[in-house]
């Protein structure tokens, strides 16, 4: 079953990628996975870098091949991940998951586990890589397209909230915010709030 549901949330796995691709707040009455954007969420992407030459005959991100170059000129090696199987994790009183095997560039095994609790409005995602070693440039990357219309973007950084948009100074680099605990996108009616645990580092980009 792609399905995993409570009384806050309906998700729904991309039979594809292995990615979140809908999750429906029962609540809000509104799908929090924007549909409009190229990539699923949480979905692993792998990018190799800037290759001297340019690619021809891109596939479909969706059939877990070479994604599309988003960056102008600048050309990238990238790949996503293609779902293997999904299975039930835990099951109790407290919480249950599902467990997402996927295949990527860059890794000989990743799992990811979504999980959700009975009686609290939050969703954790566990994301788990056996890392192969490569010594040429590389990045691995997860997507994270929230559906908030008109969102503003807040940032935990040490001793400081901003908005990365507004709060920094012109020419300041704005990509890659090491954040503290979390970043949040909300616009008048509604919002997310994203914490992270073990990857600090965010973009602010396609991706």
């Amino acid at each position: 079953d792609n399905e995993l549901e409570n009384r806050f949330y309906r998700i729904r796995i991309d039979p594809v990628t292995g990615a979140i691709g809908s999750i429906f707040d029962k609540e809000l009455r509104k799908e929090l996975v924007n549909k409009r954007s190229p990539y699923k969420l949480n979905q692993y992407i792998y990018d190799k870098g800037t290759p001297p030459g340019r690619f021809k005959d891109f596939k479909d991100i969706n059939t877990g091949g070479r994604l599309p170059n988003y960056w102008g000129p600048r050309d990238h090696q990238r790949f996503t991940s293609r779902c293997l199987n999904v299975s039930v994790g835990q099951a109790g009183p407290v919480r249950h998951s599902l467990i997402v095997r996927v295949q990527g560039e860059g890794c000989s095994k990743i799992e990811q586990e979504i999980i959700l609790y009975n009686d609290l409005k939050r969703i954790d995602i566990v994301n788990r890589l056996t890392k192969k070693e490569r010594l040429a440039k590389e990045g691995v990357y997860y997507a994270f397209p929230f559906a908030v219309n008109r969102g503003d973007f807040r940032c935990d950084l040490p001793n400081a909230v901003i908005s990365p948009a507004t709060d920094q100074l012109s020419g300041a680099g704005r990509d890659c915010p090491a954040v503290q605990h979390w970043v949040d996108v909300s616009n008048a009616d509604f919002g997310v709030t994203w914490a992270t645990r073990e990857a600090p580092v965010v973009e602010f980009c396609g991706i």
